[in-house]
């Protein structure tokens, strides 16, 4: 495949002159671009595998494995990192898809689904989010409602 790039204002000669460049370097070119190819390949693996390195060690490993409803529209979640906090959910119920959250009922539907926190109507909370806002415990408190939620 070729590709030339010619101004619009090149003469026919400039043109021509330019397209027999371009033929008698590209078999150099595409060795060269397949080459650059490969190393671009490498670096990228050798950083997401660097990246990936970091994100575990840093304690942001993130999904949550346990959430339990608690009156007063707060949620008790414990993370995979051994994390454990109570989020309030109080600010979110006057916003879009959250304000269905004020039945407590649905409320108290919450579930983890591939680890992040969500109801059934799919609203969900941004792991990072409940991570920053949480209050961390030690135990779960006594007045957890009791459900199913820790799938």
């Amino acid at each position: 495949m070729r590709c030339w790039i010619l101004p619009s204002f090149s003469s026919r000669k400039e043109q021509q002159k330019l397209q027999k460049q371009a033929i008698s370097l590209n078999g150099y070119t595409s060795v060269l671009l397949d080459w650059m190819r490969r190393i671009f390949l490498s670096l990228s693996v050798i950083y997401l595998a660097v990246e990936y390195k970091k994100y575990v060690r840093s304690g942001m490993y993130w999904d949550a494995k346990v959430v339990k409803p608690l009156p007063d529209y707060r949620l008790y979640v414990e993370i995979e990192d051994g994390r454990r906090g109570v989020f309030d959910m109080k600010p979110y119920l006057d916003f879009g898809v959250f304000r269905e959250l004020r039945d407590e009922h649905y409320f108290n539907q919450v579930g983890i689904l591939f680890g992040a926190v969500t109801w059934p109507h799919e609203q969900d909370i941004a792991p990072e989010t409940l991570i920053e806002e949480m209050v961390p415990v030690e135990t779960m408190p006594d007045n957890a409602v009791q459900t199913d939620a820790s799938h």
